[in-house]
């Protein structure tokens, strides 16, 4: 008989703690934000896949899906610098206002933006071999 309290205090230990997990998860989204990018090119309006969405200062970012939709969550609230890039358009920086516990949807269009490569030089030396096959 002695033993059963024993065997009942590590179950009513996981009680207590399970109670707790619900006021946290609610303390949790008090202070965080979800934020919803919809990332589309800005000629003909079609969804960017594999953008680059980050939220600099909180450590969220994701890459944008067939749809252009990135989805981060369990960002802090407040004021947050967004920056997205994607090889062929120009990049986009903006500054959003998170409201705690809320989700925002921002959708931006991403102007196409030629990459400049860096020059390529290619030299060769004249081969008798091509020369007598017709190159020169």
């Amino acid at each position: 008989m002695l033993d059963t309290p024993r065997r009942i205090r590590p179950l009513l230990a996981l009680i207590a703690a399970a109670a707790c997990i619900p006021a946290a998860a609610s303390a949790q989204n008090e202070t965080t934000s979800t934020v919803r990018v919809v990332v589309r090119a800005q000629e003909g309006g079609a969804a960017v896949r594999d953008a680059r969405v980050e939220l600099l200062g909180a450590r969220a970012a994701g890459n944008s899906d067939a749809e252009g939709v990135v989805r981060l969550a369990g960002v802090p609230s407040g004021p947050a610098i967004v920056s997205i890039h994607k090889i062929g358009y120009g990049d986009e920086r903006f500054t959003l206002n998170l409201p705690a516990g809320d989700t925002v949807t921002v959708e931006v269009d991403l102007q196409p933006a030629a990459v400049r490569l860096a020059e390529v030089r290619a030299t060769a030396l004249r081969s008798r071999v091509l020369s007598e096959s017709g190159f020169f």
